[in-house]
Formats: C-alpha cells, structure tokens, sequence
C-alpha cells in the first residue's frame, strides 16, 4: 500500500489549511519533534480530527465521519468531501 500524496498536500487540497499555515508548520517540525500532522493542530489551525483523518486519505484508508443525530447533512462543506471514500468497503 503505497502513499497517496504528500500529508502537507493533503491537507492543502482538503481546504484545511493554506499555504502560509503550511509553510508555518514545516518551519515548526524543523525546530520540535513535532510531526507535520501535530503542528497544524498545535497552531490551532487545524482540529484534533483533521490530521488522523489526512493521513488516512494519504494511505488509502477509507474514512468516515460521525455526524451526530440532528445535524444538517444537506449541504457538506468542501472539507467533508475529501473525507469520503472513494469505493465502498
């Protein structure tokens, strides 16, 4: 199972962060034994959820996202699509 893209990247193309977060956290895990995943969320730009949820895009494994009952389903956010599996398990 090899790698889907570059976690940075990702994380990018999710709309989670933009280039300037991204830049920031890379200079972040020079300087800490941060991973790239942690920095964003250290940096509150990013929620606890969001850096599991990436690298599972980045290795292929489907993710699935809670919603709890009563919550809008009807209009998902740019976020939530990256999210989707692409072929049903």
């Amino acid at each position: 199972m090899g790698l889907k893209g570059l976690l940075g990247q990702i994380l990018l193309d999710a709309g989670i962060i933009g280039q300037e977060t991204l830049d920031a956290a890379l200079g972040r895990t020079a300087r800490t034994t941060e991973r790239l995943g942690e920095a964003p969320v250290a940096m509150r730009a990013a929620s606890k959820d969001d850096a599991p949820r990436s690298v599972a895009v980045q290795v292929g494994v489907p993710v699935f996202a809670y919603r709890p009952a009563g919550r809008d389903t009807a209009t998902p956010s740019r976020r939530a699509s990256i999210w989707t599996p692409s072929r049903r398990c």
